[in-house]
Parts: structure tokens; C-alpha cells; sequence
């Protein structure tokens, strides 16, 4: 039995001709796709990096400071020692006393006790 010819029929028609994406074109999309989540997590990655990095410079110079801050206490303490002995600063010995006196001064206590 034979159905009487639509309206839509040349619609219909054309839809059954329309191409769809091809197996390659589906393959190129998921690659694609595949690609983009790719650079997008290395680019993550890549910022977790520079700002470990930046943490790490930061840290880093923290503690230089720190350091410097240390060194130039030690310095002052030498010069305010050799100020109170009287010690002039150009006699080696002297310098290295203090210094010792500076690193160590429970030896002094030591001595004086």
C-alpha cells in the first residue's frame, strides 16, 4: 500500500542527502578537544610552578634579611666590645678576639667567671 506523497517530502528528502560530519572530522574534533584540555592543564601546571617559585624567592629573601640582620648585630657587638676594651680597630689580634668573643661568648664567661 502505497502512502499518499507528503508535503514535506522534498524536506525529507533533503535531510536523508545532508552529509554528517565525517569519521575523520569526529576524530579531528576529539583531538581537538583533547589537545585544548592538554595546554589548558600544562598552563595550570605552569602557573602551580611560578607562583611555587615565587614562594620560594620570596622565602629566600626572607632569609637573607634575616641573615643580614644577624651579621650586622655581630658586627655592631665586635665594634661596641672593641669601643668598651679601648681596642684600636686597625690591630689584627684585637679584631680576632673580638670576633671570637662575638661567636663565643660563653668562653668569655668562662674567663671572667
Amino acid at each position: 500500500m502505497n502512502l499518499p506523497p507528503s508535503q514535506n517530502i522534498n524536506l525529507d528528502a533533503a535531510a536523508l542527502n545532508e552529509t554528517g560530519p565525517s569519521s575523520y572530522q569526529e576524530k579531528q574534533a576529539v583531538n581537538q578537544t583533547l589537545n585544548t584540555n592538554k595546554v589548558r592543564g600544562d598552563i595550570s601546571n605552569t602557573q602551580s610552578m611560578a607562583a611555587l617559585q615565587q614562594a620560594a624567592i620570596t622565602n629566600a629573601n626572607a632569609t637573607r634579611t634575616e641573615q643580614h640582620l644577624a651579621d650586622t648585630m655581630a658586627h655592631h657587638y665586635v665594634a661596641e666590645m672593641k669601643k668598651m676594651a679601648g681596642i684600636n680597630a686597625a690591630n689584627s689580634r684585637s679584631n680576632d678576639l673580638a670576633h671570637f668573643a662575638a661567636k663565643y661568648p660563653e668562653a668569655l664567661r668562662a674567663l671572667l667567671s
